[in-house]
């Protein structure tokens, strides 16, 4: 996490979010194969306790890592950008999610 963020999510699991919903997406380095995008997963598993509702898991199939906080059940839980290793993937990886997550709460009204 950016230091930043700390004060932020300091308590932040007190809140009553159980009629909201939220997509989770940040920017990460692959190269980083062991820790890719894990302040995302924090973020995360922070906001677990509050109720919320997430949408927009996103495929893991064509990334390169080893391990992330933010990969859990077989995708991410959200959209991850690697401009620095793949910029070329970035506005697909956008358009697709951004897809997904139009028929994801499409699908639930």
């Amino acid at each position: 996490l950016q230091d930043d963020w700390y004060d932020f999510l300091d308590g932040i699991e007190t809140l009553d979010l159980k009629d909201k919903t939220i997509a989770l997406f940040g920017c990460g380095d692959q190269s980083m194969s062991d820790t890719f995008c894990n302040a995302v997963g924090t973020i995360y598993h922070r906001l677990q306790k509050t109720g919320a509702t997430f949408y927009g898991a996103f495929e893991a199939g064509d990334y390169t890592f080893d391990k992330s906080t933010a990969f859990i059940n077989g995708k991410f839980i959200g959209l991850l950008i690697d401009d620095v290793n793949e910029p070329e993937k970035t506005e697909n990886r956008l358009n697709h999610w951004v897809e997904l997550l139009q028929s994801e709460y499409i699908v639930t009204q």
